[in-house]
């Protein structure tokens, strides 16, 4: 028996099949190595094979966590009954695909976990965390990739799209895709239509219904986000990937194509959707903000139904954004805001007009969160990148608070945050107590209300590996636990 794990590095258990820590297979290859990226705001996940470990924009998915014994025993404090009914390490939940909103007015949770060297999908109760029904068919290929309509899940798992119904989890149909999926965003649910971009560039829509291939479209590239706008599909022009068109999800059919550019040369190198670096979509869905180019960022706001931009505008500070930087850029109701090298700066939605939030040498920024009439940045020293605060700014540039953090990952690694009324959640690992602690501030005043442990000291710190919020509740994944927090009342339940 091998005495460390191929994975992770982590001593092994006598007789285990897999590592209690990451759920690498103990007879197998090694696992591949973690690639740190930004977080973006509890969304951005990458898709991986079983033995591979891929972190996704802050927000990292294992590959597998240990349940502890108070998850075995269903008489423990705060087990909800002991998680998926006492599960062996065989069967420790890996990931966080969903929250399915339920008829008691909370939300469940959608996870995979492993089991019989197979992937399965299993339905929690999102409070108590106990299972609610386990998925029959397994995969030896993790996935994050998912979508969910109201009675079902649907699921990028390797080289196949297959349906869950989410009352029993029996699958509903299982369709082959032409590769897999890379990144989790790359699945997107659009009307009655699920569209899944491809590693080997290729563009499907399926019906969500039956599965059924409604079209498909090879792309220049694979990106690592699918966008969507207006109900319609973002995909570059047939033969010419420094243009862009929207795609009706039902038939395939393209509108004319679309250039944008900051450059009135029409330099087509330096600013166009060939170099598209990020783009989202406005909170009402109805418009495309997209930063472009290489050595000089462009930032463009198009509107699909009057077919032209409403501004295109240069930057000239050192803003780094795109799939190694997705905290670079954030997209709110009435402005876009971009956080870099000494500056965090607000580009109005009606006018693309430039406002400084921040200038301040010497440090960096990145856009975390927008909560309220609040921005939320990430801040750090040149000097030293460890010292990490979360920083709180008005509208107007009024910086209203500062908070130091404990983590040391600018990425998100091991940290995260979601929106309370009124306050702000935060979780971290504390090297010290070996423990994962929730902090509630007061989003108005920076006012620290409580801190507590949300998991049970360890001999190792714990990792948090994945997380996930609405409104009313935030999960994460830790080696160890899994913990539900009550963003109302910060009030914390964890196996």
């Amino acid at each position: 028996m091998i005495a460390k794990c191929p994975g992770c590095g982590a001593p092994t258990t006598a007789g285990a099949f897999v590592c209690r820590y990451c759920n690498s297979p103990l007879s197998g290859p090694p696992r591949g190595q973690p690639t740190a990226t930004a977080a973006a705001g509890q969304g951005g996940r990458a898709v991986g094979l079983a033995l591979g470990l891929t972190v996704l924009m802050g927000t990292i998915s294992a590959a597998g966590v240990w349940v502890t014994s108070r998850a075995a025993d269903p008489g423990a404090p705060g087990s909800g009954g002991g998680l998926l009914g006492g599960l062996t390490p065989r069967q420790s939940p890996n990931g966080l695909l969903a929250a399915i909103p339920n008829t008691t007015g909370g939300d469940d949770l959608l996870v995979h976990f492993y089991h019989d060297d197979k992937y399965h999908l299993a339905r929690l109760d999102g409070l108590g965390l106990t299972k609610l029904w386990e998925s029959e068919h397994g995969e030896k290929v993790s996935t994050d990739a998912a979508v969910t309509t109201t009675t079902a899940a649907i699921l990028a798992e390797g080289e196949r799209l297959r349906a869950y119904d989410l009352g029993d989890g029996h699958q509903l149909w299982d369709v082959g895709l032409v590769a897999d999926l890379q990144w989790g965003d790359n699945l997107r649910l659009v009307g009655d239509t699920v569209v899944a971009w491809q590693k080997d560039k290729s563009l499907q829509a399926f019906d969500v219904a039956s599965g059924a291939v409604r079209w498909t479209r090879k792309t220049h590239k694979a990106g690592d986000r699918l966008l969507t706008v207006a109900g319609k599909v973002v995909s570059e022009a047939d033969g010419d990937p420094t243009k862009f068109v929207l795609v009706d999800p039902k038939t395939g059919v393209a509108s004319p194509p679309a250039y944008v550019s900051c450059d009135k040369k029409r330099d087509a190198f330096s600013a166009s959707y060939e170099y598209l670096q990020q783009g989202d979509t406005t909170p009402d869905g109805n418009s495309l903000v997209l930063a472009l180019g290489i050595h000089e960022l462009c930032l463009v706001r198009w509107d699909p139904a009057a077919a032209k931009a409403v501004y295109s505008t240069g930057i000239k500070d050192s803003i780094r954004v795109g799939w190694t930087e997705r905290s670079g850029m954030k997209v709110g109701p009435n402005a876009t805001y971009l956080g870099g090298d000494d500056v965090l700066l607000a580009f109005d939605h009606a006018t693309g007009t430039q406002r400084d939030l921040i200038r301040e040498p010497e440090s960096n920024f990145r856009v975390w969160q927008i909560q309220g009439d609040a921005v939320l940045a990430l801040a750090w020293p040149d000097h030293d990148s460890s010292k990490l605060s979360l920083r709180a700014i008005g509208p107007d540039g009024a910086q209203r608070w500062t908070h130091r953090l404990r983590a040391t990952d600018s990425s998100g690694r091991d940290w995260g945050t979601a929106a309370g009324p009124d306050v702000v959640v935060v979780w971290q690992t504390d090297d010290d107590s070996k423990t994962v602690v929730v902090e509630r501030i007061d989003l108005k005043t920076g006012q620290l209300l409580d801190t507590k442990p949300a998991t049970t000291a360890s001999s190792i710190a714990p990792r948090v590996y994945d997380s996930l919020a609405t409104p009313r509740r935030a999960w994460f994944l830790a080696i160890g636990d899994i913990a539900t927090i009550d963003l109302a009342t910060g009030a914390i339940d964890h196996t």
